[in-house]
């Protein structure tokens, strides 16, 4: 029951989305899922991708890749842009991994290893690692 509470909340999100993007973009990706989803073939995972590309779209998530050679000032421009220091910004290099940031109530950090284990911190300074 959980599930259809979500994609009740979702479609409202949607909905919203829609009705306020001067660019149509949003109702267009939603009708192509509709339509993908109403063709006789097993084409649900390309719908359910449209799907999520529609809520990244409303929720106004994105990807942007920084790249560049080590010390060039990559997360101090990241950290402009975000209007606050959220990565740290040292000597060492210590962004060299792929490094995620998406929005949220607190601050919290999720470091995530190679064989699946993570471990989460409320705060970058409380994270140890080894």
């Amino acid at each position: 029951m959980q599930s259809s509470s979500r994609d009740r909340n979702r479609g409202r999100e949607t909905t919203a989305c829609r009705l306020s993007s001067p660019s149509g973009l949003p109702r267009l990706l939603d009708q192509t899922a509709s339509l993908v989803d109403s063709l006789s073939l097993p084409l649900s995972r390309q719908a359910d991708a449209l799907r999520g590309l529609l809520d990244r779209l409303c929720e106004q998530r994105f990807h942007l890749a920084i790249l560049g050679q080590f010390k060039r000032g990559k997360s101090t421009l990241l950290n402009a842009l975000l209007g606050e220091e959220a990565l740290p910004v040292s000597v060492i290099p210590l962004t060299a991994i792929p490094t995620f940031i998406r929005a949220g109530d607190r601050r919290q950090v999720l470091v995530t290893f190679s064989n699946g284990d993570s471990i989460t911190s409320a705060s970058a300074a409380k994270v140890t690692l080894g």
